[in-house]
């Protein structure tokens, strides 16, 4: 699904000819993806509670961060940095 995601983003991107250097934002956030489906792999494939844990709390914030990122449209979250 995540992996779907991400298609769908570059999919859309260059439907709308979306480039990221023009929209940075729209750039950042498929990176955020990238690392989110990164993350999911390390919670799914770590060995120790511990890592698993740090690696969820993790993907949460940049689950967040593509949410704020959606909403505000700028690479800077107003109040965030």
């Amino acid at each position: 699904m995540d992996t779907a995601l991400f298609v769908l983003g570059s999919l859309m991107a260059y439907w709308l000819t979306l480039s990221p250097l023009a929209t940075p934002w729209f750039g950042i956030k498929l990176i955020a993806i990238l690392v989110y489906i990164a993350l999911g792999f390390v919670v799914m494939r770590a060995q120790s509670q511990a890592v698993k844990i740090m690696a969820l709390c993790a993907a949460l914030g940049v689950v967040a961060y593509i949410l704020l990122l959606a909403h505000y449209k700028d690479r800077f979250v107003p109040g965030l940095f």
